[in-house]
């Protein structure tokens, strides 16, 4: 797999359009994890503040309800993304059997403010870091809760001539890793290769709570972005990531998930 830059006066890929059925091809897990990481975002404010008043002669309208507790088990939202032609993308499950020369994309959001890792690995190679990367904000890996980041921002990871199985580790933590480079140290590298024994001790799993709502062959809105504008703080009514994963233990301070997939 490498990764493809797409810019907009040049494009480095093209694909014909894909022959996707779209509908919801997998849906599994844990309702209630997905439920405990969505009250995290923000929700609508009714009536300002103190409530709203009502009209002359009527009693004062009754102030909003207090919003939902939010969850303290470090969670992590994401959403395969499938490039199917120059402009377009679709949602994708990671159980798909994608084809050699295909672009992905990843759309990630982080239950809590804390620092975002990616890494790859082909087969039995070395795990590469792909995320942070000098091409994107300069090397910075911050996350913030419940605002979406693609992965990787203004590309795609597109699958080589080599069949195979690949996996993306996602790590979040609530503090920076000690030893590997971000910001100015990143300049001029690209995909570092991580130590195995370091890899080992990063990739150890977590115990999870797992939830699946893949509407397969979906379109996604605005470039890949799946109608979520990164930047901005997700409402309780935004459309939700289509995998969720939550922490069973509300004190572990790091998150680790690994989406493989598969290509011929």
């Amino acid at each position: 797999m490498r990764v493809q830059r797409i810019g907009p006066l040049l494009v480095l890929l093209t694909l014909f359009p894909l022959a996707i059925s779209p509908g919801y091809g997998q849906e599994s897990g844990d309702s209630a994890a997905r439920q405990l990481f969505l009250s995290g975002r923000q929700s609508s404010v009714v009536g300002g503040f103190g409530g709203a008043k009502g009209a002359p002669g009527e009693p004062p309208a009754r102030p909003a309800a207090p919003a939902a507790p939010k969850p303290t088990n470090l969670g992590l939202g994401y959403t395969l993304l499938l490039r199917v032609d120059r402009d377009n993308f679709v949602h994708a499950s990671s159980k798909r059997i994608f084809k050699n020369g295909e672009a992905i994309r990843l759309l990630v959001e982080s239950s809590s403010d804390g620092y975002l890792y990616v890494f790859h690995k082909e087969g039995g190679g070395p795990a590469r870091m792909i995320f942070p990367s000098w091409k994107v904000e300069q090397g910075k890996n911050r996350i913030l809760a419940h605002i979406p980041l693609p992965v990787p921002a203004g590309a795609e990871l597109v699958f080589g001539d080599n069949p195979g199985t690949e996996t993306l580790t996602l790590l979040v933590l609530l503090r920076p890793i000690e030893g590997l480079p971000t910001g100015e140290g990143l300049r001029g590298k690209n995909n570092i290769t991580i130590p195995d024994e370091l890899f080992q001790r990063l990739s150890k799993p977590t115990q999870l709570r797992k939830d699946e709502r893949v509407p397969e062959g979906t379109p996604a809105n605005d470039d890949g972005k799946s109608g979520r504008s990164p930047g901005i703080k997700l409402r309780t009514y935004d459309e939700a990531p289509d995998y969720i994963v939550l922490n069973h233990d509300p004190i572990e301070t790091r998150l680790v998930v690994a989406v493989q997939v598969t290509h011929k």
